[in-house]
């Protein structure tokens, strides 16, 4: 059937074969087949950014944001080729990155105060102590829209560790930590209890 699909879509252009293909080529798990599907096909540049994003190809989705941004002009793809450019470079981070990085979120959130980006900009200033006080700030204003998020949640306690207010990042913490089960908020907590151990 996939290939049925395939070969009615590349033949005749019409988008439900196009959909098809792709529906039954995720059925089976065929990711690669997706992209290559995608790719060959020019179909849904947004689909196969998600699925390069989903298998943590940053650099492609980065590219292919960076091209949905110059046809659309439209922020959100900023945004997104921001947080690529974030994961792509995590293990490689220098100055240079984290201004440019820095440059595109702040373009970003003159536009849309997405809460994501909002979280994701704030996290930054303050786990790469660039500006802790604003970091939490912005971690705020996305708590404004998502106030039980862990995520942003997890952020402001670390950027009143990086104040070392740690009591207060401590008070923040025990309102979510029994329900996570992520490494680095695990990694917060540890630090925190540290820090306020170290105090007395």
């Amino acid at each position: 059937m996939i290939s049925i699909y395939k070969k009615l879509y590349f033949k005749y252009k019409i988008d439900i074969y196009a959909k098809k293909t792709i529906e039954l080529m995720m059925y089976k798990r065929d990711t690669s087949g997706a992209i290559e599907f995608l790719e060959k096909s020019g179909y849904d540049q947004k689909m196969l950014m998600n699925i390069y994003t989903s298998i943590k190809k940053f650099k492609s989705a980065y590219k292919i944001a960076q091209k949905l941004y110059k046809q659309t002009n439209n922020s959100d793809y900023l945004g997104k080729m921001t947080i690529y450019e974030y994961e792509a470079n995590k293990n490689n981070l220098n100055h240079k990155i984290l201004i440019s990085i820095s440059d595109k979120f702040e373009k970003v959130l003159k536009d849309i105060q997405n809460p994501l980006y909002l979280n994701y900009y704030g996290y930054l200033l303050i786990d790469h102590n660039l500006n802790i006080k604003k970091g939490i700030k912005l971690v705020k204003l996305a708590l404004k829209n998502e106030p039980e998020s862990i995520f942003y949640l997890d952020s402001l306690a670390w950027g009143y560790y990086k104040l070392d207010k740690c009591k207060r990042a401590l008070a923040i913490m025990k309102k979510f930590i029994k329900d996570n089960d992520e490494p680095e908020v695990s990694m917060h907590y540890k630090m925190i209890l540290k820090c306020i151990k170290e105090k007395k």
